[in-house]
């Protein structure tokens, strides 16, 4: 008997295009993403699996598209996310920077460029993807982890290489999720991380989807 797909196709569609936002946004705001914010709001895409897709606070994803409200056009939203993007992950005089490297989440005041890094340049190596000359950043960066996993979801998927759709949960469950924990922890009651801790939360709901059954 044919097994039956652990997800339709809008489904599928869904979960990849919601996995393709967070990694957009955790690259920092670009205009054309926020006109498209101000035009159609925000993770729209998860509609479909939205019943199975468990936000904490499950009210996350309205939190958000109110702060897209707030803001009368797309260059005031822009200017107060990257604002906010550079003071938090980038540089911030009046503190330290909570950073976006799985390395700097093994340990206490760990560096960067740890094992994460070199574990996800390997993988990057081993079916063929690199870096383009514009990405300045680690290996291990969370925008970067992400379009790996979803590449090897997407391509899972579409081939029907069950084998690369498990490999895809082990990755999102075993490396990303417990540092990505870490990572909403500290931004917990930052004054300036509304926008990003939601982000962030949107992302924690997306990994443990590859917490069913059906990944592993």
């Amino acid at each position: 008997m044919r097994k039956e797909p652990l997800f339709s196709d809008p489904q599928r569609a869904a979960l990849l295009g919601g996995i393709q936002t967070a990694c957009r946004l955790f690259w920092g705001p670009d205009d054309p993403h926020c006109r498209e914010m101000k035009r159609s709001g925000l993770f729209n895409e998860l509609v479909p699996i939205a019943p199975i897709v468990h936000i904490q606070p499950p009210d996350t994803l309205g939190m958000l598209n109110q702060m897209i409200t707030r803001y009368q056009d797309s260059r005031l939203l822009f200017d107060a996310l990257e604002t906010a993007y550079v003071g938090l992950f980038v540089s911030n005089r009046k503190g330290r920077v909570i950073p976006l490297y799985q390395s700097c989440y093994a340990y206490e005041n760990a560096p960067l460029m740890g094992d994460s890094a070199v574990k996800m340049k390997k993988r990057l190596a081993d079916i063929d993807l690199s870096l383009g000359s514009n990405i300045q950043e680690p290996p291990d960066h969370i925008a970067i982890e992400l379009e790996y996993l979803f590449f090897l979801l997407n391509n899972g998927w579409a081939d029907e290489n069950a084998s690369r759709v498990k490999e895809a949960a082990s990755f999102a469950i075993d490396d990303m999720l417990p540092w990505v924990l870490k990572l909403q922890s500290r931004l917990s009651g930052h004054p300036d991380a509304a926008f990003y801790a939601a982000v962030v939360s949107v992302t924690i709901a997306i990994l443990r989807l590859f917490e069913h059954p059906g990944f592993s």
